[in-house]
């Protein structure tokens, strides 16, 4: 897997995002589920943060202390989410196939702790009496 891609020509940055469009539109149709306009409206940001060279990460190390974190607020544009993951080398493109099943990395929202650059921890502590 890649360490990070950098696209760097704003014309190849054009194809990026088409090509990214195109992928979730062939796996929500596959799967006959998902929001497709949700994704379309996010897929210029999604490019520009993960292949433009805004958001810092590795996706050979996902739990790189240096890596910027991204929020997705938007659940609906999850099909768009996991395609860039898939692309960015995070996982195989294959597991897009999953795109809306249960218990699948590509639920129909976006689970944390299925995501490989997760942080989420279980802590436990005790109280004392």
């Amino acid at each position: 897997m890649p360490e990070q891609i950098l696209i760097t020509d704003p014309q190849a940055l054009k194809e990026k995002a088409r090509q990214l469009r195109l992928e979730v539109l062939d796996v929500t149709t596959r799967v006959g589920s998902g929001h497709v306009s949700s994704s379309y409206s996010s897929v210029e940001i999604l490019t520009a943060l993960y292949f433009g060279g805004v958001l810092r990460y590795r996706s050979d190390d996902p739990h790189w202390p240096e890596r910027d974190r991204f929020i997705l607020s938007k659940g609906h544009a999850a099909p768009i989410f996991y395609t860039v993951l898939a692309n960015a080398g995070y996982f195989d493109r294959k597991e897009l196939e999953g795109l809306r099943t249960v218990n699948r990395r590509a639920e129909g929202h976006p689970v944390q702790a299925k995501l490989p650059h997760s942080q989420m921890r279980l802590e436990t502590t005790t109280q004392s009496s």
